[in-house]
């Protein structure tokens, strides 16, 4: 990789592992391995890539498309991965908007019928009701945030502990012919 990044990164993501078979090998295993995922390659050397991510746009999505960006090298038998996790962060962001828009609905929705109906005007904790389906968001999307987080994080590190194996592997099989 560069040793000056075009852009300035905010890598969240590192990690590295011992390759017994060829590094090469396992930095082509693991640069198909995001290809098929639909990463776009933006750089590649003989011993390094970088890849940029099509994006998290629903939790029932693979796991690692929650890396925005990442950045693979081999040097001294270790294959290393380092990553922005920009995908999740977008889905925070878009959870938190689409509470945030369901609050503000409901709290137009509700304040028109209040003003309309003059007995109701004289409840005024009905705006408990409108209000009392946010508080629960306020404590569960954290939560969520860092789940997905977290299933980023153990995704990536399962396709690089998988990636070493099948280099290994290929690294023996080539061996034995």
């Amino acid at each position: 990789m560069d040793t000056q990044p075009s852009t300035t990164r905010v890598v969240e993501f590192e990690r590295s592992t011992e390759v017994a078979g060829s590094p090469e090998a396992a930095l082509d295993i693991l640069r198909d391995a995001f290809t098929t995922r639909g990463f776009a390659i933006e750089s590649v050397s003989g011993r390094s890539f970088e890849a940029r991510g099509p994006g998290l746009s629903s939790i029932k999505q693979d796991p690692l498309l929650g890396l925005s960006w990442v950045g693979a090298s081999v040097a001294s038998g270790r294959l290393r991965l380092e990553a922005e996790m920009g995908g999740v962060a977008r889905m925070r962001r878009v959870l938190i908007w689409l509470i945030a828009g369901l609050e503000a609905l409901f709290i137009v929705a509700f304040g028109i019928v209040w003003f309309a109906l003059p007995e109701l005007r004289r409840i005024p904790v009905l705006w408990v009701v409108v209000v009392a389906p946010l508080v629960p968001w306020v404590f569960f999307l954290p939560f969520l945030a860092g789940l997905v987080r977290r299933s980023t994080m153990t995704a990536a590190d399962q396709l690089l502990e998988k990636v070493a194996v099948e280099a290994r592997r290929q690294g023996e099989s080539e061996g034995d012919d």
